[in-house]
């Protein structure tokens, strides 16, 4: 198998970095555990030059970096799901823990380097009370596929206007799947793998306009188990493509749009199923006060999966939107202290599973209640 550790350390680590294995959902985050990416939903991440945690969403952004930056971050995701079938209903909660912890320091009047830790996302499930409700036996009681990135960046001044960055990722993936539990066949599947990635960006200021472009590359990760059932062998994280614009409107309020495209067609193919890519979009403003910062924003990201015939149980994606909200205290020279909300709405995943031929109607749904709360607390420097 490609690149694979199960070392101690890397172990812990990805323990108190357990990525977004969200019940009924799956995520490729837009947004970091930093108080400004939840609170802007996404938003600004593409063209931020103010901190160290810009190395995740964009490289370049690195330049603006006077002198070093560090940013220590922890995120708090409540996912709250219900699953009404013909069989029965099913609900399910969790709460996960997600810290972001970078630090950058300016080598000369050109290059910045950096390095950081983070998740950028996940996919999974967790059937608490059964598929069906009032805990019957499922084939898939658990599932979840969990990501960590361990990011080394570089970020160069071409000039007055221009700025480039470049990145190399080691990600590490995770699998675990719990199978028929309270049963005879009861069967848990498992594996981890790390596999390289890297991401290149630019950013280009011209008066009050900021323009931010970047790249990540997919990444290939494979996996082996030893059960009697057939699980996923392979994972393909999606490429992705942030293209981002701010706006210095007043001395004190920056406005901010971004779009961006994410290859879920390679992930689906990895694990067998037929996903499309996704597009997403959203607005964020930032506004200044003498020793507090007000932020907020919106974002919507289209969904990998087209009919409910394409979605399963394991990993039922669809469409999701959120909108956040978050302050900064200036608590000591430049260090500032953060807190933000986001709440998403992670779309009604209907699914539609028929017999051999489409013929007989296995199970047929939609999740009435399938909702995140992101709750993150930074402190940046």
């Amino acid at each position: 198998m490609q690149g694979k550790y199960t070392a101690p350390l890397v172990g812990g680590l990805v323990t108190l970095l357990s990525s977004v294995s969200v019940n009924a959902a799956g995520l490729s985050l837009s947004q970091i555990a930093t108080t400004e990416s939840i609170a802007m939903a996404g938003v600004a991440g593409v063209t931020n030059n103010r901190d160290s945690s810009a190395m995740v969403t964009n490289p370049a952004g690195l330049t603006g970096i006077e002198d070093s930056s560090y940013l220590l971050g922890a995120q708090v995701i409540i996912v709250d799901a219900e699953f009404n079938n013909n069989l029965g209903d099913a609900s399910s909660s969790s709460t996960t823990p997600i810290p972001h912890l970078s630090y950058a320091q300016r080598v000369n009047d050109k290059w910045v380097l950096g390095g950081s830790v983070h998740a950028p996302g996940g996919l999974g499930l967790e059937y608490k009370n059964g598929l069906f409700g009032a805990n019957t036996p499922t084939v898939v009681n658990e599932s979840a596929i969990e990501i960590v990135d361990f990011t080394f960046a570089a970020a160069y001044q071409l000039d007055e206007n221009w700025s480039l960055g470049a990145a190399v990722i080691a990600q590490y993936a995770s699998i675990d799947m719990q199978l028929l539990e309270g049963t005879s066949f009861a069967n848990n599947l498992s594996d981890q793998d790390i596999n390289f990635a890297f991401s290149l960006g630019a950013q280009y200021q011209l008066d009050n306009w900021l323009v931010g472009i970047s790249y990540k590359s997919g990444s290939d990760h494979e996996f082996s188990y030893d059960g009697m059932f057939p699980a996923p062998s392979a994972l393909t994280w999606p490429q992705i493509v942030d293209i981002g614009v701010s706006y210095q409107a007043t001395e004190r309020t920056q406005l901010s749009f971004s779009m961006n495209w994410q290859e879920w067609s390679a992930s689906g193919d990895s694990l067998g199923y037929q996903y499309q890519d996704t597009y997403g979009v959203g607005i964020a403003i930032r506004h200044q006060l003498d020793e507090w910062v007000l932020m907020a924003g919106a974002s919507y990201d289209s969904s990998p999966i087209d009919t409910a015939a394409d979605r399963t149980i394991d990993l039922p994606l669809d469409s999701q939107w959120r909108i956040g909200f978050g302050a900064e205290k200036k608590i000591w020279g430049d260090k500032w202290l953060g807190i933000a909300y986001q709440y998403s709405d992670l779309g009604q995943a209907d699914i539609l599973m028929t017999g051999p031929g489409g013929i007989n109607t296995l199970v047929e749904g939609s999740y009435s209640k399938n909702r995140a709360h992101f709750i993150t607390a930074s402190l940046r420097y």
